[in-house]
């Protein structure tokens, strides 16, 4: 489920989704911070509220892999590739010291 909130952003960070970036950024944030007290605890605790949001993200997903060019696809998966990579190569203490956002993202692809 993160992966497709990362693919979502990059491409509609590159001009071709319908939803405010802000909002996926929320909901990025969001997975994020279950997905970290998941690993924590070994509880997983869904709000509905967000259960509602990633409904939102994935038929925005769903709309872009039908409309958007091939080459602005590949490009989010590069940079997915690339996110998987730096977090398969860091200790989970190395993502407190990078940014917010990429720490987040590095611990949700965990």
């Amino acid at each position: 489920m993160s992966q497709i909130v990362l693919i979502t952003g990059y491409i509609t960070r590159a001009g071709f989704g319908r939803l405010d970036i802000r909002d996926i950024d929320r909901v990025e944030q969001h997975l994020g911070e279950v997905l970290v007290e998941a690993d924590r605890t070994g509880e997983w605790t869904i709000p509905d509220s967000l259960i509602i949001e990633l409904t939102t993200v994935v038929n925005e997903y769903d709309r872009q892999l039908a409309t958007t060019r091939v080459e602005i696809v590949a490009r989010a998966s590069e940079y997915l590739e690339r996110l998987l990579q730096l977090a398969a190569h860091q200790p989970p203490a190395v993502a407190d010291g990078v940014p917010a956002q990429i720490g987040r993202r590095v611990l949700a692809l965990r």
